[in-house]
């Protein structure tokens, strides 16, 4: 648990990578590193981004539409 706590305050310096068996797994992020890369969509609340994404539909439905009918008839097959 040592290991863990220095990690996380490791983080003032800048992203702290985990490995396993030599390759990253995962990085670890103040929450000012995550704020910097997540953008402002991460604090628009979330009635204010099911506004945005109604008026989106309302406006260019007829587009997601075309593009969902596009991708079942597009879709990979099974491996």
């Amino acid at each position: 648990m040592a290991d863990l706590d220095e990690a996380i305050v490791a983080t003032v310096d800048g992203p702290v990578h985990i490995e396993s068996d030599g390759k990253d797994v995962a990085v670890l992020l103040s929450p000012e590193q995550y704020a910097a890369l997540a953008g402002p969509v991460a604090r628009i609340p979330r009635a204010e981004l099911e506004r945005l994404m109604a008026a989106s539909i309302e406006r260019h439905g007829s587009v997601y539409r075309a593009l969902a009918k596009w991708e079942a008839e597009n879709e990979p097959p099974e491996a």
